[in-house]
């Protein structure tokens, strides 16, 4: 999005940050080559403009429909000079055209950025995102968190399930709440008996506690989505 109106600021940083942070080799090249031709394209329309054929929002313009309002004008016959000069221009000209079409591809990668909402109304669910943990410690995890419910959040009727979301890590959910009050009065609850006690068998630094409500849920696709939704949970929904 940021790319696509020209912030190409803010997409750098967008996109920086996803090569520091994500783990997920693919996401991370993706973003690499993104900023490579982000950072070219300055150069690219400096190189038009000291074309003075035409302008550089003209020449992105003809790559996929004809410029609007242009006044068609008769070309004059050329001499064999005009004729030199008008072949070395038209092939500069064709050579632009190429680099901003395969500019303009890989910018299209870019996807618009997802809009997360907060509706404290909703139901919401408390999240246990794991990193490199055996499916073995997951499972227990789910019983110490049913366990701890069943003892002392009965009254919530709380349920603790589990998914892989990646190769390397599982969530854990524990819900429905019935609003986001409820759900973090929970997490503030438990959070510091966590590495005491609830799930001592698992180090800290390899799981992350996470609030999400139903509607957000349901547009986190995959760890770069969850990573975006990261920045807007500690900003809006909670800091753990």
């Amino acid at each position: 999005m940021f790319a696509q109106q020209k912030q190409d600021s803010m997409a750098i940083v967008l996109l920086d940050s996803i090569v520091a942070q994500n783990k997920n080799e693919s996401i991370r090249d993706r973003a690499k080559n993104i900023i490579t031709e982000l950072k070219r394209r300055k150069d690219t329309e400096a190189y038009l403009t000291s074309l003075k054929i035409i302008k550089a929002e003209q020449v992105l313009a003809t790559i996929n429909e004809e410029v609007p309002n242009q006044t068609p004008t008769i070309p004059t016959p050329p001499t064999s000079n005009n004729a030199i000069k008008t072949n070395e221009q038209a092939k500069k000209l064709a050579e632009v055209k190429n680099a901003d079409s395969s500019k303009e591809k890989n910018i299209a990668l870019i996807e618009p950025a997802i809009v997360f909402n907060k509706d404290t109304t909703e139901q919401y669910y408390a999240a246990v995102v794991t990193h490199k943990v055996k499916t073995t410690f997951i499972k227990e995890m789910q019983t110490a968190f049913s366990y701890l419910n069943n003892d002392e959040f009965k009254k919530l009727q709380l349920n603790v399930t589990y998914v892989q979301f990646s190769e390397d890590s599982y969530i854990v959910w524990i819900g429905p709440f019935a609003n986001l009050n409820n759900s973090t009065n929970y997490l503030n609850k438990v959070k510091t008996r966590l590495s005491k006690e609830i799930i001592s068998f698992i180090p800290t630094n390899q799981y992350e506690l996470y609030l999400l409500g139903k509607s957000n849920i349901l547009l986190i696709k995959n760890e770069e989505d969850l990573l975006l939704y990261k920045q807007f949970m500690l900003n809006n929904i909670y800091k753990p």
